[in-house]
C-alpha cells in the first residue's frame, strides 16, 4: 500500500501532517507518524517525528527530526537529530551528528560527531568526536578512537565533552577525555583529560601527563 497524504492511515502507519509511505519502498515524514508494529521501507527519511513500537527495517535511514523505535535494522543509518532505540540497533554503518540512544549498537562502522548513550557498542571501527556528554557501559571494537570535538563550545565548556564507560576493549585504543573503569587493548594511548582506573595492554601503552591512570597491567 502506498500514499502521499496530508494525514491518515497508510499501511498501518498513521501520518499527521505531510508524508509519503510506499510499503517496502519509501517512508518520508515531515509531520508526525506512528506505527504499532514493524515498519519496512527501503528508504526512510524523517524531518518530523516518527514513532515505531516494533522494528524499523530499512536499507538507508536518515533522521533529521526525532525517531523513537523498539529496534532498528538497516544498512546505513544517519542521525542529525535524535534517535532513541529501546532495544537493538543493527547496521553496517552508523553516522551520528546529533544524538543517539540505544540499548545495544552492533555495526561494522560507527562514527559519532554528536552524543551517544548506550548499554553497549560492538563494531569493527568506532570513532567518537564528542559533541556532548556521552555514556556507554561497554565498548568493543578493533579500533577505538574517542576524543572531544574541536570547536568553540569544546573550548568554552570542556566538561560537556566527556565519555563515561565501564569497559573499553580493542586492538588499538586511542582515548581523550574519557572516564573508564577498565581499558583493555594491544596498543593503548591514554590522552589528555582521561581518568582510567585500570589499563591492561599486551604491546604498547602511552599515558599523557595530563591523564590519570591508577593501574597499568602488562598482559602475558
Amino acid at each position: 500500500m502506498s500514499g502521499s497524504i496530508k494525514s491518515g492511515d497508510v499501511g498501518g502507519v498513521v501520518i499527521r501532517g505531510s508524508g509519503v509511505y510506499r510499503e517496502g519502498e519509501e517512508l518520508r515524514v515531515a509531520g508526525s507518524a506512528r506505527a504499532d508494529a514493524d515498519v519496512a521501507a527501503r528508504r526512510v527519511s524523517v524531518a518530523g517525528r516518527l514513532s515505531v513500537k516494533g522494528i524499523l527495517k530499512s536499507e538507508r535511514a536518515s533522521i533529521a527530526g526525532t525517531l523513537s523505535a523498539g529496534g532498528v535494522e538497516c544498512r546505513q543509518l544517519s542521525v542529525a537529530g535524535l534517535a532513541r532505540v529501546g532495544g537493538r540497533l543493527v547496521a553496517e554503518e552508523v553516522r551520528v551528528g546529533g544524538r543517539l540512544e540505544a540499548k545495544e549498537i552492533l555495526s561494522k562502522l560507527v562514527r559519532i560527531g554528536g552524543a551517544v548513550r548506550a548499554g553497549s557498542i560492538e563494531a569493527d571501527e568506532l570513532e567518537i568526536n564528542l559533541g556532548g556528554s556521552s555514556e556507554v557501559r561497554r565498548i568493543s571494537a578493533k579500533t577505538v578512537r574517542i576524543s572531544p570535538k574541536r570547536d568553540l563550545m569544546g573550548l568554552l565548556m570542556p566538561s560537556k565533552r566527556r565519555l563515561r564507560a565501564e569497559r573499553i576493549e580493542g586492538k588499538q585504543v586511542y582515548l581523550s577525555r574519557v572516564s573508564c573503569e577498565e581499558v583493555v587493548g594491544e596498543r593503548v594511548l591514554v590522552g589528555p583529560g582521561c581518568r582510567i582506573s585500570r589499563v591492561v595492554y599486551s604491546e604498547v601503552v602511552k599515558v599523557s601527563d595530563r591523564a590519570r591512570v591508577l593501574e597499568l597491567v602488562k598482559a602475558k
